[in-house]
Formats: C-alpha cells, structure tokens, sequence
C-alpha cells in the first residue's frame, strides 16, 4: 500500500500549472497522492483560474481559491489546506514556480521505509547550477526552503503559517525542529528545484 502524500500548490501564476504536472504524474508512481491548487483570488484574474480538468491522471485534484488581504504570498492558501489534510498523510509545499526532481518520488518512500520513526525528511535542492545543502545547522529562518522538506501531517498539529510574514516557511520548520530534532531525517540528494520556472 501506497504511503499519502498531499501535494499543496499555493497559486499565483496558473499558467506554470502544466508544467508542473508531469513532475505530479512521477510522484504518483510511489503515493497515493492528492494535489491540492489554491488560487490567490487577489493575484489571479478569474478567466485564469481552472487550468488543470478534475479527475486528470492517477492522482487526486483538489481546488480552491482563498483571497486573505494582508496575507504573504501563498501562506493564507497553504493553511487553508492544512485544515484539509488527514494526519496520516504526508505534505510537500510546492510553490507555482517550482518543479519537483524525478526522483524525489522514488527517494522519499525509500527514506520512510528505512526510517519508519522520522516525521520529517530535509533533502538538498537544486538553485540553478549549484546545490543548496540541508543539515542540523540550517534549520532557521534563511537557512532552509519551503521545498526543502517533506513531512508528516501530524507533526504540524494545529500549527499554521503566519499569514502576515514573508518567512513563514522558515519559522514554522525552526519551532518543529526545536521541539522534535528526533523526528527529522537529513538526506543528502537532491529532491527538489528552486525557482525551476521562474523568469
């Protein structure tokens, strides 16, 4: 049986929504996985919204749109889909520029079947023709991207984005390493792309 992975795509730029689905069509080689695209109400244009059709491929497609004044971009859009998800899943944040690499898929199930107890698993990330390094030392705000981590429903509890702040992504996974470094699993391979379609 196939571990769950939900998939949350805060959306600002729908058009990279195709580019982005083939990297989704490899990941559901290895989970069960569900897709979940909300739109930013205050960034897109109405005619813009809807690229992707329900039911497409192996994969299930969750979509909304969230319009929070205030909010950072995506931060209002990933907390709406946290109160979503089931705790037994796990969740990637996947920004509307970012691809995921081939082998996340493949690498990810194999680090939950060989670490059963981890909540958490950091990976390294492509940025352009460098790679930028994961471990213990870059678990705070600057030293570690959204995409960078992979991790289980249930340890972010109740725990949500501060809308307001840039750095939200960063300060969430600072408090969750601070208080579970046990539960956080560090691999050493790249699993995911930096700004891949950006420009």
């Amino acid at each position: 049986m196939k571990p769950k992975l939900s998939i949350i795509t805060p959306c600002s730029r729908p058009k990279n929504l195709p580019l982005i689905e083939p990297s989704i069509d490899a990941v559901a080689d290895f989970f069960d996985t569900t897709w979940l695209i909300v739109y930013d109400g205050l960034r897109v244009k109405e005619k813009d919204i809807g690229y992707l059709p329900d039911g497409v491929n192996h994969w299930e497609l969750y979509k909304a749109v969230v319009s929070k004044p205030g909010s950072a971009v995506g931060n209002a859009q990933n907390n709406h889909c946290l109160e979503r998800i089931p705790s037994d899943n796990w969740v990637l944040f996947l920004s509307d520029d970012n691809v995921i690499h081939p082998d996340y898929g493949s690498r990810l199930r194999d680090a939950i079947e060989i670490l059963p107890d981890k909540k958490c698993f950091v990976y390294q990330q492509a940025v352009g023709n460098w790679v930028r390094s994961c471990g213990p030392t870059l678990m705070h705000v600057g030293g570690i991207d959204l995409a960078q981590f992979t991790l289980h429903r249930s340890l972010i509890g109740a725990r949500r984005l501060d809308h307001t702040k840039y750095e939200a992504d960063g300060i969430l996974i600072e408090a969750l390493y601070q208080e579970h470094p046990d539960l956080f699993a560090f691999l050493p391979v790249v699993a995911c792309y930096y700004n891949k379609l950006r420009g």
